[in-house]
Order: C-alpha cells, then sequence, then structure tokens
C-alpha cells in the first residue's frame, strides 16, 4: 500500500493523481465516507474478464438504515439505482457508474480523458466521457458497498439540490449527445431517460400525490 499526499485541490485532483501514480491496469475510486465489504474487490475485478468491459460499478447500499428517512433512502436506493442500473446493462451502458465504489480499467480513462476540474458530480462526467467513447460499462451485484445517507430533511435537501446541480450542468457540458446520433445507445436511450426522470417524474409523482389526498379527502379513494 502506498499513501500519496498532496495539496487540496477538489476530488477530480486527488483521483486524476491516484490514477497516474498507479502501476495496475484496474483503478478503483471509493468514496471517503464509504466502506467496502470483504469481497467486494474481489467481485468487482470479475467484470474485467471479458476484455470489452471498460468499467463496473459496484451495489450501494444503506448502512444506518436505523431512522425512517434512512430506510426510504435504502428502497430508493433499489428501486432507482439497482433496478434501472441492471435494465441498463443489457444495452451496456450504465447511467452512472458512483464514485462511491466502481472499477475502471486505467487505459479506458486514460482515453477518455481522466477527471475534469470544476464539476458537482465528476462520476456522472467520467461515466458519460466512457460511454460517449464507446466503451461498455456493467455493474456487479456482489461488489457490495456501504454508504451513509443523510439523516434529516436540511441534509437531504443539501445533498439532492447538489446531485440536480451536478446533473444538469453535466447535461450541458454534453449537451452534444442529445443530437448527435454517432453516441448510439446514450443518443438514443440514456440521456433522454435520466433527462424525463429528472424533470417529467418529479412533477409527475407530486401530482399523484396530490391528486390522492384530495381524492382521499372527498372519499373517492373508500370506492
Amino acid at each position: 500500500m502506498k499513501v500519496i499526499r498532496r495539496p487540496n485541490g477538489g476530488k477530480f485532483a486527488a483521483l486524476n493523481t491516484g490514477i497516474a501514480v498507479s502501476t495496475g491496469e484496474i483503478i478503483v475510486t471509493v468514496d471517503a465516507d464509504s466502506m467496502i465489504s470483504r469481497a467486494a474487490l474481489t467481485e468487482i475485478v470479475k467484470g474485467f474478464e471479458n476484455p470489452e468491459v471498460a468499467g463496473v460499478a459496484g451495489n450501494l447500499k444503506v448502512f444506518n438504515r436505523n431512522t425512517f428517512l434512512t430506510r426510504l433512502q435504502a428502497l430508493e436506493y433499489i428501486t432507482q439505482i439497482q433496478v434501472v442500473r441492471r435494465a441498463f446493462e443489457n444495452f451496456g451502458s450504465l447511467t452512472v457508474a458512483s464514485g462511491a465504489f466502481s472499477a475502471f480499467r486505467k487505459t479506458a480513462l486514460e482515453e477518455a480523458g481522466y477527471y475534469d476540474p470544476d464539476y458537482l458530480l465528476e462520476d456522472f462526467d467520467i461515466t458519460i466521457k466512457l460511454l460517449k467513447s464507446h466503451q461498455i460499462l456493467h455493474g456487479n451485484n456482489e461488489a457490495i458497498c456501504y454508504t451513509e445517507a443523510p439523516e434529516t430533511l436540511r441534509d437531504i435537501y443539501k445533498q439532492r439540490l447538489s446531485w440536480f446541480r451536478g446533473d444538469f450542468q453535466n447535461f450541458w457540458k454534453h449537451r452534444d449527445t442529445f443530437f448527435n446520433p454517432r453516441f448510439g445507445i446514450m443518443h438514443k436511450l440514456t440521456f433522454p431517460y435520466m433527462l424525463i426522470s429528472m424533470t417529467l417524474v418529479p412533477v409527475a409523482s407530486i401530482v399523484v400525490i396530490v391528486t390522492s389526498v384530495v381524492m382521499a379527502m372527498n372519499g373517492s379513494g373508500l370506492h
């Protein structure tokens, strides 16, 4: 094990430094507040038995499931992340290879141009860059990583605001994906799905909740 120290320059700089000094072909990224299971590294590298796979995303789970809010987020990780990821795996196109725990071929990261500065969601950005270069990304459900979920509404709001800002920042940066068919499945399915899920689905969910409450108050839901 080698520890590299450098002046604080943001997460992207730390990641790029780690990649630059590494000597192996497989690069594993882990967030500071994440904990991987004992077999996680062994499992995540199995995805690279296929020489065409450039990256493998781990299976994120919430470990502080001790409140109603964190349990809801644990459910969200299953329905909003794992189920969707498995669907997009059929096309070799993950929506996001999470920075909490993912692995990549060093050559693929070099080809994509490493991590860019000044982006809130560097994992989303590098995922898009890899997919735009027609790399294949998969997931491994046995490569388990535990992450800490926010426990208060204020912290959840701050986290989601950061996510939404980062998502739209990356959408704008890679807006050519929407209009250029040479990006394949990213152009046809992945990007349109993510934009719809971020804009129309939340609005529709609010409408459904409000409508359900009104119907229940009027007695319509009892019939």
